[in-house]
């Protein structure tokens, strides 16, 4: 727990755009191996003056990407889990699948709804069957109902 002040707008000079009764705070959590400031959200109560808050938590708030993508796999090549990150600007179902060199699916990642945002899965390099697939190329296809994208992965043993 920490305690973080807030300072409001007084009669004092300097005070214009400090918070007036009635609006929410604010909270960005400064990454300092980036310089990235990034915007927390949470259940934040209306500020009043002298008031005293608990919040139970704070989350980075993820921004609604303008545009559907397909980041590339980390690590590629890959020994024996790779991440995948795509993007949505709208819910949408989604079908990820794995196919190997000659087209044959290997294994379904995802094939669900999802609500717009960033989202990230993982392939351990097993097959349908719990099995560990071969050393190899591998393709990774992503399927909505207005987007389709195929990455080439490498499987490295």
């Amino acid at each position: 727990m920490i305690d973080i002040p807030a300072m409001g707008l007084s009669e004092s000079k300097g005070t214009e755009g400090y918070l007036e009764n009635g609006d929410i705070p604010t909270f960005k959590l400064f990454k300092q191996s980036t310089g990235d400031l990034i915007p927390l959200g949470g259940d934040i109560p209306a500020w009043t003056e002298n008031g005293m808050y608990t919040l139970s938590s704070l989350s980075e708030m993820q921004p609604i990407p303008n545009e559907f993508v397909l980041n590339s796999a980390y690590p590629n090549p890959f020994n024996p889990v790779t991440t995948i990150r795509f993007q949505l600007p709208i819910a949408s179902d989604v079908k990820m699948t794995v196919y190997d060199i000659l087209g044959r699916e290997v294994v379904v990642l995802l094939h669900e709804q999802k609500n717009a945002g960033i989202h990230t899965i993982r392939w351990n390099g097993t097959n349908r069957f719990g099995n560990s697939v071969a050393t190899g190329t591998y393709f990774v296809v992503m399927k909505t109902l207005n987007f389709n994208q195929i990455q080439k992965v490498l499987l490295i043993k």
